[in-house]
């Protein structure tokens, strides 16, 4: 590749398509008409550099004023007529008409190339018609820091070790940890302190299995009623289950007991209605605790529901600790802080995938 044409993508839009029978097509929201068109519509890079390009925002609808965005940055290889491409946008809809779709799409130096339009066929269609789009300005800087830990939460971390144990370094950070008080140290001074005690012995920790558990106190247990203290758990482990398997995508938690599939229900809906219902801690506990779990399921409720524990799978020996530690941490502080300050959240449809709901979890 030189140097002029570096800094290029050039790009094929095109749809799929699949035609209906009315008597199996759904109905709209309106309930007036079938969706009998199945589309299918992406944009695949072709030639050129894809890694110029950042994101791809497709705006979609009918002309009708209820347009729907859907936004895409993680390009998949595809293979057509035996070439390889890397497709960077790809919607699957059902609608009564026909869909046009402007696609805005931005480099890593933050030009955005806009108003490339697409009128969807009804059959399957490929432009022939080669797009570019040229990304001049260097890739900007990742600067993304870490959202700062809440100070009104305390936490704490705990290491189960395989037993029997000799690790000299596990034993001594066990003790501390048992030993500290973790309302002398909240929020990023508190987190310092697990990395500093982590970092001190890293080499040693890094040669032995370790199995991180994060257990986080509810702010405000002390003040608050029985009531306000049970719709705040609902709310946590409906996004516990809600969320489960896409946190498998990131955490190891094969050996660990699912929450998921010890609530009752077959769909989704039926779960997440079933902690809804639930009318005391102990009735929550007996609905998502899997049984016999023995503490080994992957969210467990502590002291009478005023502490909430996330589980999380051996930590491979030679992984960095450290950065281990800090991350296992942020996300079950932010999971928590984040739940208990909104409204209770809605269930996942059925059809949504896992890499969708990994998506959602972080948006």
């Amino acid at each position: 590749m030189t140097d002029a044409t570096e800094k290029y993508a050039f790009f094929l839009i095109g749809n799929t398509f699949e035609h209906v029978k009315p008597k199996d097509a759904p109905w709209d929201k309106t309930k007036k008409y079938r969706k009998i068109h199945k589309w299918t519509i992406y944009l695949d890079v072709v030639e050129g550099n894809r890694q110029v390009v950042a994101q791809v925002k497709a705006i979609m609808g009918m002309g009708e004023g209820r347009d729907w965005v859907k936004v895409e940055n993680r390009p998949k290889e595809v293979t057509i007529d035996g070439k390889l491409r890397w497709r960077f946008f790809e919607s699957t809809q059902s609608t009564y008409g026909p869909i046009r779709i402007q696609f805005d799409i931005t480099g890593i130096g933050g030009t955005t190339l806009r108003n490339t339009q697409y009128v969807i066929r009804p059959s399957n269609y490929e432009e022939t018609d080669v797009h570019h789009f040229f990304e001049p300005k260097p890739a900007i800087p990742n600067s993304i820091t870490p959202t700062e830990l809440p100070s009104e939460l305390s936490f704490r971390l705990e290491f189960v070790a395989p037993i029997p144990n000799t690790n000299n370094a596990f034993r001594a950070m066990s003790s501390t940890l048992a030993n500290l008080d973790s309302r002398s140290l909240t929020g990023e001074n508190l987190i310092d302190f697990y990395k500093k005690l982590v970092q001190n012995d890293h080499k040693e920790l890094s040669s032995i299995e370790l199995w991180p558990r994060v257990q986080v106190d509810l702010p405000f247990v002390a003040v608050c009623n029985d009531s306000f203290l049970l719709q705040s758990l609902i709310k946590i482990f409906q996004n516990a289950i809600k969320y489960e398997f896409a946190i498998d995508q990131f955490f190891n938690r094969r050996e660990l007991k699912s929450n998921k599939e010890a609530v009752k229900g077959t769909t989704n809906k039926d779960k997440h209605d079933s902690l809804a219902s639930c009318q005391s801690v102990q009735d929550l506990m007996e609905t998502m605790l899997p049984e016999y779990s023995e503490g080994r399921s992957k969210f467990n409720i502590l002291n009478s529901g005023a502490t909430v524990e996330f589980c999380f799978g051996s930590v491979d020996p030679g992984s960095d600790v450290c950065s281990v530690v800090e991350f296992l941490t942020r996300f079950s502080v932010h999971f928590v802080n984040n739940t208990i300050r909104f409204r209770p959240p809605n269930n996942l449809k059925d059809s949504r995938t896992v890499a969708e709901a990994r998506e959602l979890l972080f948006q």
